[in-house]
């Protein structure tokens, strides 16, 4: 049998550290790109690190090749192949020759590489199936391990085998010529199997991994699970023509799945939590594919020249056989140039029959320019022991995401941002929160290019039920903080259980909101978070107290305590302050030309003390704002503008409206 070198790079796990000294015995010698077992393979921590890496490069980019975006890449290479997809023009350069067929024939071509990345990809799997059972630890997590790197090991030789082999043959002896399936860790080539020999081979390493994976519960998508290996079995089967084995798998792989709504197959394929998804990757926006991922050589809407020049259709005889109840049919659009649909890029193009199956997530506005995101993660131990022998503990955790988005537009550019923050950590993140921050940041910025500088000098401010932002903030909490009552130097210090605003109007501070970044469970004196009504009914009926100011005013304190550190005075500080909703008993009439209505009004300079005299400085655009041009009168609360989709419910009007 004629033998092939397989060429295997080693998986990288650590970084190699050379000190400002060259000492031999400082100096690492060993070559990078090889594993050392004894540096993962010493703890579960480590095997972990080693199965998460390989999750990881699924979706790298290999050998400095576009075309080789991940294993996305070489499933494009296939689709390529089919018969079932029409490139319009020849715009799509780096798999031109793979869809006219001249690469696979072509041993000089970069296709070869797919090959040595799917023996990568096996000489890393086997360093973790070779060491998993020597190291100490539960038996449930090394075989959970060990499972997934078997499954990885019986479908990268499942492509390997299809790409580099005659097929497999069903009732057939398959002794002609395989691929080698590796099962040691060697840089030595090996003689190829039969193809009987390496089904059988995918076969058993499936059997073991559905064997141990049982009971695993995934952390991720990314993660292979029982269903996955079952998954990958029925796929197996199917080649074969075990048309028994193929249904039973399969049936067994969609255990707890739901199907697919009507809804849910238009929308893209672009959601890893999708309910059909066994198996899904999340790509991280900072380990993106960018142009070499799949969605852009196969969406409708990413924003490249590859997409606007040359979008995918299919033949026209294969759409006409697609029943008209299939909700498959609505993918393409076979008078896509008439129509005006779908939707394509500024200066894009259609085609007829073009497809609208893939939507790109990353660029639904093509005025996007850039897009950022920032995570952290912190975790705080609080001891505290007074002089009055007060003792007490917590533990406060905090999670934050942060997300920036530029867009462009006809030399305009503006630019916003959102966030959210909770006391957890980062098991609290979810793709529905990432998906609901990426539209919002979206939204907040696209919807700066409708804006209009308004006019400077008093105004009234409207304000919506809830944390209202800065303007609730600033413009009103501060001044329930009981220092600055104290100290006289807040307008609120003579009003104590006086009325300040209309009866409908109710605002509390509540650290106690579950995982709201305000809440506490004691705060830095060590006394428990609590509600506080600071107006209710439009009476002003508390300050936000700390030990020392709720001993000045001879009441408890309100839990709202808060000092830098042990080295500073404790002084009383908001947690969460929020505007209750209500409805209005009466009608306020509403100057638009003169009004400000405010939804999270981040950008506003402002100094703003209810209820008289109410002053509002705006000395440049606020954010999220919207001033109405027209003169007209109307009544609270103001609904009528799609761009407001708040009830209002708090109006602070100035002394001279």
């Amino acid at each position: 049998m004629k033998k092939i070198r397989v060429y295997i790079i080693a998986l990288v796990v650590g970084l190699l550290v050379l000190p400002t000294s060259c000492n031999k015995d400082y100096l690492e010698t060993r070559p990078t790109d090889q594993l050392a077992a004894g540096d993962v393979f010493n703890s579960l921590t480590g095997a972990w690190g080693a199965i998460n890496g390989v999750h990881r490069s699924v979706y790298i980019q290999y050998n400095s090749v576009q075309a080789h975006g991940g294993f996305p890449g070489l499933y494009l290479f296939i689709d390529f192949l089919g018969t079932d997809l029409v490139f319009n023009t020849t715009a799509n350069g780096w798999y031109l020759n793979g869809y006219k067929w001249v690469d696979h024939r072509n041993e000089r071509s970069n296709t070869v590489l797919y090959w040595n990345n799917l023996y990568r990809l096996i000489s890393n799997v086997n360093q973790i199936i070779n060491n998993i059972d020597n190291i100490a630890g539960p038996e449930a997590e090394k075989k959970a391990i060990k499972g997934q790197a078997q499954t990885y090991r019986a479908w990268a030789h499942f492509m390997l085998v299809q790409l580099w082999a005659d097929r497999f043959v069903p009732g057939g002896q398959n002794s002609h010529a395989g691929v080698p399936y590796m099962e040691e860790i060697t840089f030595i080539g090996k003689e190829r199997n039969s193809v009987a020999d390496v089904y059988l081979k995918i076969n058993a390493d499936l059997t073991a991994a559905i064997t141990n994976l049982d009971g695993y519960n995934r952390a991720n998508k990314s993660h292979i699970n029982k269903s996955v290996a079952q998954a990958v079995q029925a796929q197996v089967a199917l080649v074969q023509g075990n048309w028994t084995l193929a249904a039973s798998a399969a049936n067994a792989a969609r255990q707890g799945y739901s199907f697919m709504s009507t809804a849910q197959h238009q929308d893209g394929y672009n959601q890893q939590n999708n309910p059909e998804n066994l198996w899904a990757h999340y790509v991280q926006e900072d380990q993106t594919l960018y142009f070499y991922s799949y969605y852009a050589q196969m969406s409708h809407n990413f924003n490249s020249t590859l997409i606007r020049q040359s979008p995918k259709s299919i033949p026209k005889d294969l759409y006409d056989k697609i029943s008209a109840t299939d909700v498959r049919k609505t993918f393409w659009y076979p008078n896509a140039v008439a129509d005006k649909q779908p939707f394509v890029q500024s200066n894009g193009v259609r085609f007829n029959y073009m497809s609208s199956k893939f939507k790109s997530v990353s660029t639904s506005d093509s005025r996007v320019s850039k897009v950022m995101g920032r995570i952290s993660d912190s975790n705080t131990k609080i001891l505290f022991y007074n002089s009055q022998g007060v003792m007490a503990t917590d533990i406060r955790p905090m999670f934050s995401i942060v997300a920036t988005c530029i867009m462009e537009s006809e030399g305009r550019v503006e630019n916003g941002s959102t966030s959210r923050s909770y006391r957890a950590g980062y098991e609290y993140l979810t793709m529905e929160m990432v998906r609901e921050i990426s539209k919002d940041v979206v939204s907040k910025t696209s919807f700066q290019f409708e804006a209009i500088q308004p006019k400077g000098g008093e105004m009234a401010v409207v304000m919506g039920a809830g944390s209202s932002g800065i303007l609730l903030h600033e413009a009103i909490g501060h001044a329930f903080e009981a220092d600055f009552n104290r100290q006289n130097t807040s307008i609120f210090a003579d009003k104590l259980g006086k009325k300040i605003c209309s009866e409908d109007i109710s605002v509390v501070d509540d650290g106690t909101i579950p995982f709201n970044r305000g809440s506490l469970n004691i705060d830095d004196e060590g006394v428990p978070s609590q509600k506080t009504y600071m107006v209710k009914n439009g009476i002003l009926t508390s300050y936000l107290h700390d030990r020392i100011s709720a001993s000045y005013y001879k009441t408890e304190p309100t839990g709202n305590g808060r000092r830098e550190s042990f080295r500073y005075m404790p002084l009383p500080r908001m947690r969460a302050t929020i505007l209750l909703e209500t409805v209005f008993s009466k009608t306020i009439l509403y100057n638009p030309e003169r009004s400000f209505l405010g939804l999270s009004l981040e950008a506003a300079l402002l100094k703003a003390l209810f209820p008289t005299p109410s002053l509002i400085s705006l000395s440049k655009k606020s954010e999220l704002s919207y001033h109405q041009p027209s003169g007209r009168e109307s009544p609270l609360p103001f609904t009528e503008h799609s761009a407001l989709k708040v009830k209002f419910v708090c109006l602070l009007v100035p002394s001279n409206p």
